[in-house]
């Protein structure tokens, strides 16, 4: 019984929150920044890009 006694500890000065803030405030930042990264470069895979004519890529160019 005085075993038991000695495992209990006074209680945390810090806020309840404070736990869930350490743990999901970066989790939170790490998935907005994949999001708005994954928004940014989107753009680039999914552009057109420019298709050459092989016939005319041989042909010097026309000044």
């Amino acid at each position: 019984m005085d075993f038991l006694i000695l495992l209990q500890a006074e209680p945390s000065p810090w806020p309840v929150w404070s736990g869930y803030a350490l743990c999901f405030v970066p989790l939170a930042a790490v998935i907005l920044g994949f999001i708005i990264a994954a928004r940014f470069t989107d753009k680039q895979a999914t552009s057109t890009y420019l298709r050459l004519d092989p016939a005319k890529a041989n042909e010097p160019e026309q000044q």
